[in-house]
């Protein structure tokens, strides 16, 4: 229960509003003293028996003595989809030429820039194939065969 925008008073013992509440969402099952909450949205360990020893609690308060915690790892990853039976050379593209083989007909392929734009679509009918890719800048792109892609450098 807030009294301002700054001050927080907490819970007491019996007060009807603990455990009380409404929502759905399936991931808060349980306060941050890890009891398991009754209903997703219930008043629980931030508004009663925190431990803390001031009431009422204030803005500041918030994040130290109650509060959720955010996780501060933060990372990123590439997700690698490498298939043996596609073989880009060269790669990066060092001349005027992309060189593809496939296990099977390329049927066709498009060069897909990083704008999500096709640039180039060149039909096959073997399982290797050229590609005159001198007209792109400098830059990374995707080729894309039949749903299959991978990424070169031009």
């Amino acid at each position: 229960m807030a009294t301002s925008k700054t001050d927080f008073f907490r819970l007491t013992t019996g007060s009807e509003d603990i455990d009380s509440g409404t929502g759905s969402y399936s991931f808060l099952t349980e306060d941050i003293k890890g009891a398991i909450r009754l209903k997703a949205f219930d008043v629980g360990a931030e508004e009663f028996n925190s431990g803390g020893l001031r009431v009422p609690y204030t803005s500041a308060d918030v994040g130290v003595k109650v509060g959720f915690y955010g996780n501060t790892i933060l990372g990123i990853s590439q997700k690698k989809f490498e298939n043996p039976n596609l073989l880009l050379c060269p790669n990066p593209v060092t001349r005027d030429y992309l060189n593809i083989n496939y296990n099977t007909i390329l049927v066709q392929v498009k060069i897909v820039g990083m704008q999500g734009r096709i640039l180039i679509i060149e039909t096959f009918d073997n399982s290797s194939g050229k590609i005159n890719v001198s007209n792109l800048s400098t830059g990374i792109y995707v080729l894309i065969i039949q749903g299959l892609s991978k990424q070169f450098i031009r």
